[in-house]
């Protein structure tokens, strides 16, 4: 998408990365590099063989970084159950992520 600082979005749950306003990514972009990934079992992800947790989806995300080279990313949940939000902390690196809206 764009050619700056990358800037995770995460869906909310059942949500895919078609639902993102089209005027939001296209605004997002001029300052950001978006990604936007489907969870895993939504949309073009595929649900994979192992259980299907709130620390499995906040550990793909990690794994997606880590795949894309990205040492560093603010990442902009839509809201989200306090569950995923502590477990996504947990799994991440410290360094690796700021939430650009808490």
């Amino acid at each position: 998408m764009g050619q700056e600082s990358p800037l995770l979005l995460i869906n909310g749950y059942g949500a895919t990365k078609t639902d993102w306003d089209p005027r939001f990514l296209a605004a997002l972009t001029m300052s950001f590099e978006a990604i936007c990934p489907d969870s895993r079992g939504i949309g073009a992800s595929e649900l994979g063989t192992g259980p299907l947790t709130i620390g499995g989806l906040a550990s793909d995300l990690e794994e997606l970084l880590d795949a894309l080279e990205i040492d560093r990313a603010p990442r902009c949940p839509v809201p989200q159950p306090f569950e995923f939000r502590a477990e996504s902390a947990r799994c991440r690196r410290a360094d690796r992520e700021s939430e650009c809206f808490p």
